[in-house]
């Protein structure tokens, strides 16, 4: 947020106007908030949230496979959607 002051003036002041400085939100006032909604949204996209990821610089994600998540390793043969999957192979699931 320190590269986008306006921006997060702007949500700080949707979350003053809607909130108020008495209390802290709730998932209740989720809906009240669509500036703050779309921003967390938004950082999610460009930083995706994984065990094990590293961030390097900005909008760098620098990862190798093993730094993405948690592999599992096929314990047997599979067929998936037509896709031969070999025992023994690594599978990493996601992170979109």
């Amino acid at each position: 947020m320190t590269l986008f002051p306006k921006v997060q003036k702007k949500a700080q002041a949707e979350i003053d106007a809607i909130i108020g400085l008495d209390r802290l939100p709730i998932l209740s006032d989720r809906q009240s908030l669509p500036y703050m909604e779309a921003l967390v949204k938004e950082l999610h996209r460009w930083f995706v949230v994984s065990n094990l990821g590293k961030l390097v610089g900005f909008m760098c994600l620098c990862l190798t496979p093993f730094e993405t998540g948690l592999p599992h390793r096929v314990s047997e043969e599979d067929i998936h959607d037509g896709y031969y999957i070999p025992k023994g192979s690594l599978v990493f699931a996601n992170q979109w």
